[in-house]
């Protein structure tokens, strides 16, 4: 029997698959530029970058699937890994990585990402 999913479920499904792709090409950079960032000590290290890409590779990819297959709990699952997606990204940008612009230059992302997040 075939099953018609709703628009939101293919859109969804292309965002992450889209989301997914970009933290793989996150991972094939951390791999290709191991040593770069090994000789320029990038803080904290070269296994960040590539434990958070490929975290993300795959929970984005389990959420297009879990969307796609329609799993009862899918809709949560996905919930939960955008909002760590979107803490980190904070995290990752205010206390992970040492920048030196001051704080006021975040203020367009940070609207951004209240406009898109709510």
């Amino acid at each position: 029997m075939k099953t018609n999913r709703p628009l939101l479920i293919w859109i969804l499904c292309l965002v992450f698959i889209g989301l997914a792709i970009f933290y793989l090409f996150q991972v094939v950079q951390t791999l290709l530029s191991w040593n770069i960032l090994l000789d320029v000590h990038y803080q904290p290290g070269p296994w960040y970058p590539l434990f958070q890409g490929v975290f993300f590779l795959l929970g984005f990819i389990c959420a297009a699937v879990l969307l796609w297959l329609q799993i009862e709990w899918s809709a949560t699952f996905s919930g939960i890994l955008t909002s760590l997606a979107a803490l980190w990204f904070w995290l990752d940008r205010l206390v992970f990585t040492s920048n030196p612009q001051p704080l006021a230059k975040f203020l367009f992302t940070g609207v951004l990402f209240l406009i898109l997040f709510t």
